[in-house]
């Protein structure tokens, strides 16, 4: 504490002392001392609802005298994957290949903030495996994402399966490609709180692009956090078709800049070469053809910060 009627302090290094205990120096133009709520004034809010938790919010809570926050959860996901023509191991041949999702959707789950409770699969391609696998996850999870199956084809049971639970459509298709039958629905709960099935398409590339447009936001509706649906412009380097009365999400990597796009390559629905070369997505609307020049909407996947610069 500043004794009570100070004027001004002197730094010890900034000062000398004679035989006499007398202390001389010249102060500093400003005044060297702290003010009470320099930092947050009384009342002041120091944080919006829906700020993520980091060691520096801890440090200010610490700082303000707070011991306890108030918290959403990270929301809970599991991962089912479909399809007795999966393969865990080794590599794909004579009609079987190779699970991708599984491996990966984990991640990008966890880069979106969810907390991944469980990954099982491959799930049989019966009714009955679906059913007793979805609700084992539901038991410990806010939200289920399974992988194939959201077509209506004989051996896809999701949406059987979703009529046995009782299950509301929140999204059934949506008009985007790739990845136009992913699926959103809700799914009573004996508890009496709902929980989220969310379907992604079996091809890889259609899953991602169904992660980062429906799941992504619900995720971060479950906990708390805001989300935009305010994208970047970027101008295209090259042409980019569009895909006629649908929006077409094209792969594409940026420049160092972060401002020009330029469409990758190897970006069919069943492909990930692309995307491990790409940025995010160009958002070509419907009707639309993109000229070299154009700014175009970015969609951007979750990368951390650095990655394919």
């Amino acid at each position: 504490m500043v004794p009570e009627g100070a004027a001004a302090l002197i730094r010890v290094e900034e000062s000398a002392t004679d035989a006499n205990s007398l202390v001389s120096g010249v102060p500093r133009p400003m005044a060297e001392w702290r003010l009470p709520g320099e930092e947050a004034t009384l009342g002041e809010e120091l944080f919006p609802a829906g700020t993520p938790v980091d060691p520096a919010v801890i440090g200010v809570a610490a700082t303000c005298g707070f011991e306890f926050l108030t918290v959403r959860p990270s929301p809970r996901a599991a991962l089912l994957v479909f399809g007795d023509e999966l393969l865990t191991s080794g590599p794909p041949g004579a009609g079987r290949v190779r699970d991708s999702l599984g491996p990966q959707v984990p991640s990008w789950l966890r880069r979106y903030g969810a907390t991944v409770t469980s990954v099982t699969g491959p799930v049989k391609d019966t009714l009955g495996a679906h059913l007793d696998a979805i609700r084992a996850a539901l038991e410990t999870s806010d939200v289920v994402c399974t992988t194939g199956g959201t077509m209506h084809g004989p051996v896809d049971h999701l949406h059987p399966s979703l009529a046995e639970l009782g299950a509301d459509y929140v999204v059934n298709t949506v008009g985007v490609r790739p990845g136009f039958p992913m699926l959103l629905a809700r799914v009573p709960a004996a508890d009496g709180r709902f929980r989220f099935l969310a379907g992604l398409p079996g091809n890889p590339q259609s899953a991602v692009i169904a992660l980062v447009s429906l799941i992504a936001p619900l995720l971060a509706g479950l906990a708390g956090r805001p989300f935009t649906t305010d994208l970047p412009l970027v101008e295209a380097a090259t042409p980019i078709a569009g895909r006629g009365r649908d929006t077409h999400l094209a792969l594409a990597a940026l420049d160092p800049t972060g401002r020009i796009a330029t469409p990758v390559g190897h970006v069919g629905s069943a492909m990930l070469r692309g995307l491990a070369n790409a940025h995010g997505f160009a958002v070509v609307r419907p009707g639309v053809k993109i000229a070299a020049g154009d700014m175009v909407p970015f969609l951007p996947l979750p990368l951390f910060p650095g990655e394919r610069a």
